[in-house]
């Protein structure tokens, strides 16, 4: 069926021993059609019982404290030897066809990473409904990037590339996957390799926590992308709403000071008016509920507001430090 010989599965971990166990079963107990398999837990300097529940699996275990998952990845990697290299988040659990329908896919469809966006568990909340309606929207190849947590990658091609950019805390699967296009590789999405994330946002908190620090890298990302940039629109809404957001708290400091309530009123106008606008054209796409929706994409909206007013605050910090420098 492959061509492949053997394949190497790169499990990130940091205090996972609620999920670990679980996500390793689903590894072990793979139809691997008769191919090599072989588990690599790295572990990031847990303080729980990870590196323990990792070791009694029987997956190879090395501990790397005080690194971002990027450079976990590429060390797992480093000390692996299949010809197929596949990434799975500790906290996530793969079907028992996870593998063979990959290779499938890879074969089928001549691609060189393949994957899919989470599934969630079935007591999920509907923030994590919502999210995964979003996120697993789109199935192909024209698709921005896989989720670095199911994903599946021929190593000649990852070599190829570099593998993750050890630079970035998050974002590194839309970086490698932009990466992966520009030398011409194919990336395909197939909602069959399934995966369930374990460790979803389960409430409003979770999920707002979640996208801030997703976001953490999304300007330096996008300058990267520059000027294709294929994520543009998740950066124009982010400043969108940073730029509103902005205005209705100045407005309102302007209404309490000298009573002006000009630019809060048009401040207001224009957020809701772009969060209406992104409701209605998802509304329509994902074919859901409105109000939860919109709910949504406001915490969605504000998070990565925060997290792009922080990167902006970074970059002039930076400039600032240069320019006394010289």
């Amino acid at each position: 069926m492959s061509e492949f010989n053997s394949v190497s599965i790169i499990v990130p971990a940091l205090n996972e021993e609620k999920h670990i166990k679980q996500c390793l079963d689903s590894l072990f107990s793979l139809n691997t059609n008769k191919l090599k398999i072989e588990v690599i837990v790295m572990d990031n300097g847990s303080s729980d019982n990870t590196v323990k529940i990792a070791q009694h699996s029987g997956a190879t275990v090395q501990i790397q404290p005080d690194v971002n998952v990027s450079t976990l990845r590429n060390l797992g990697v480093s000390i692996s030897s299949g010809d197929l290299l596949a990434f799975v988040d500790a906290d996530c659990v793969v079907e028992h066809n996870w593998l063979i329908n990959a290779i499938r896919c890879i074969l089928r469809e001549s691609a060189d990473a393949v994957g899919s966006f989470h599934n969630i568990p079935k007591e999920s909340g509907w923030i994590g409904r919502i999210s995964t309606l979003i996120q697993g929207s789109k199935v192909g190849a024209d698709i921005n990037y896989i989720p670095s947590g199911n994903m599946l990658i021929i190593r000649t091609s990852y070599e190829e590339i570099g593998g993750f950019n050890s630079s970035l805390e998050t974002g590194e699967d839309v970086d490698l996957c932009r990466r992966l296009k520009e030398k011409g590789y194919t990336i395909f999405n197939d909602p069959i390799i399934k995966s369930t994330h374990y460790g979803s946002p389960g409430n409003i908190k979770e999920m707002f926590l979640r996208e801030i620090w997703h976001g953490k890298t999304m300007l330096n990302v996008f300058m990267k992308d520059f000027p294709k940039i294929r994520n543009w629109r998740v950066v124009l809404f982010s400043t969108a709403n940073l730029v509103f957001l902005a205005g209705i708290i100045i407005g309102i400091c302007l209404v309490v000071f000298i009573g002006e309530t000009k630019i809060l009123v048009i401040s207001c106008v224009s957020y809701l008016f772009i969060n209406l606008l992104v409701t209605i054209r998802d509304c329509v796409r994902l074919k859901c509920n409105f109000f939860p929706l919109i709910f949504y994409i406001i915490i969605y909206g504000i998070a990565r507001s925060v997290s792009l007013f922080r990167s902006f605050l970074l970059v002039l910090s930076r400039l600032v430090f240069a320019a006394l420098k010289v």
